[in-house]
This record gives structure tokens, sequence and C-alpha cells, in this order.
């Protein structure tokens, strides 16, 4: 048996990543370690940009659609602690996060060649590359990527990964049809999720000055002392400015309202399905 060698043939070549990855671990080898751990791997999903919208399940089993982006900072925002940096990244796994906090999405299973929510393994965040792509089905379907990035897809009959440079107008992407719909019917929509921080939508907090001395330093760090002083008399925050504090601080969002310049017409943020809606 000690005179068998194994060879390796594959038409596949390392692509992005991989060859440095491939160099390390044969180092490892080499230097009789035990143990090695590959992280970060091509293809797994991180080299898309912070606008990108995703559908995202909670662990309640309601389902939104939200920027990629604004879902990331949230998460490292609340999670800190749990922040893991590995060369240029900035990771959060999502077995170091409460219950409360871990997120499924709707994703391709190349091998069963089906859609279904999957449990996100990790939140990573880095710096986007100088170059980008645009990609966009004859359905309507667009994304931007950086070069890196894969994409499963058929070209001239056979299935495979393939990197965003390599596709072209003969390559067919698998797109679900359908999402499955959440066990229990939604029963109320967040209109947070639907204004922009560019509009002019005030955000009234009841809680402010009970929670003032909780977050102490942390509003301080983000308000004039002036603008605390007007809060805790019941002044009213611009919507990105809010959507930025409830980041930091989810307690926040309890029991607050939004409404336009003019006091009188305001709501709660949680509006509930009924036929006239």
């Amino acid at each position: 048996m000690d005179d068998l060698k194994f060879q390796l043939e594959s038409d596949y070549k390392p692509t992005g990543d991989q060859p440095v990855a491939i160099q390390k671990l044969v180092e490892g080898l080499e230097s009789n370690y035990k143990n090695q751990v590959l992280l970060g791997v091509t293809g797994s999903g991180k080299s898309v940009v912070a606008d990108t919208s995703v559908f995202v399940k909670d662990y309640l089993g309601s389902i939104t659609e939200q920027k990629i982006g604004k879902l990331i900072d949230k998460v490292f925002n609340t999670n800190r602690e749990c922040v893991v940096i590995i060369d240029e990244s900035e990771i959060i796994f999502s077995k170091d996060l409460p219950i409360e906090s871990r997120l499924s999405t709707y994703s391709f299973d190349p091998v069963t060649k089906k859609s279904s929510w999957k449990e996100i393994i990790q939140f990573v965040r880095h710096i986007s590359h100088n170059q980008l792509y645009s990609i966009e089905t004859v359905c309507g379907k667009e994304v931007t990527v950086t070069a890196d990035h894969n994409f499963y897809a058929i070209k001239q009959n056979n299935f495979s990964l393939l990197k965003s440079e390599e596709l072209d107008q003969e390559c067919y992407l698998p797109i679900p049809l359908s999402i499955e719909e959440p066990k229990n019917p939604l029963a109320y929509i967040n209109l947070l999720n639907y204004i922009d921080d560019n509009k002019k939508v005030y955000v009234s907090i009841p809680t402010f000055e009970q929670l003032l001395p909780k977050y102490h330093t942390l509003l301080y760090k983000h308000l004039t002392p002036t603008k605390i002083f007007n809060l805790k008399k019941g002044e009213r925050l611009y919507v990105d400015t809010y959507n930025k504090l409830a980041m930091l601080i989810p307690e926040i969002t309890n029991n607050i309202t939004i409404g336009s310049r003019h006091k009188k017409f305001s709501t709660k943020t949680s509006v509930s399905i009924t036929d006239s809606l």
C-alpha cells in the first residue's frame, strides 16, 4: 500500500480565492497539521452589494423583504460581542446568536435542485471590490455582485458553478417560481419596512426618557444634548435617524408611532391586516 499513489483527475480549475486556499492547505499537510479549517469558501453568497433585496424569515416565521446591507448592519450593531475578524472580513456565526436573532433565507440547493428556507449560518461584512457586475435575466430579475461571486447556471446543457464574468446570454439561472407561505398567515405589517429613509416621516418615542439612563453614553454619542433634551419633551426624530438608533437600541422600538409634520396625523407602525386594508 505504501507504493500506491493517489492521483486526482478533474476538469475543474481553481478560481477566485481557491488557489491561495489550496496552497495553504497543502502547506498545512506538509507541516503535519492534524486539523485544518477552511473559512470563507468561494460561492458562499457573501459578495452581493448592500442594496440587494433578500427575503428573510425570523424565528417566529414572519417573512420580510429587506436590503441586505441594512440587515447585516443591524445584526452587527446589536451583536458586537459576537463579531470575529478574519482577514478583511467581519463575521458573525449564527450559532453564537440568541435564538430570537437567528434568521433563514430562501436558497437554492445544488444537490436536490430545489429551493427552500435554510437557516443563515454566517453574516459577513467586508469592503466591496472596485469592479462590479450587474446580472439581469429576461424576466427582469437583477442583482449587482462582485467579480468573484459565483452562480449556479446551465450553460450548453451543463449545470455548474460559474463566476460573474463567465455568465453570458447562453446561460440559464435557476429562479424559484414561488415561495412557500408561512405556516401562520400574516396578521400585520410594519409600516417602517415600506418607508424610505429620505422621506419626511417623523417617529415619536414615548419611552425615550425611561431609556435615557440605561443608554446615556450611547445616545449622547449619536445625538446632540439639545436634541436629547427636546426628545425628553416629546420632540420626534426623522425616520432615518430613528432607524440608526433602532439598530443600536432595539428597546427604542416599543410603542412608537409615526406621522407627518403635523403631530395630529400619526399612527402605530404595526397595522393589522384586515379585509378593508
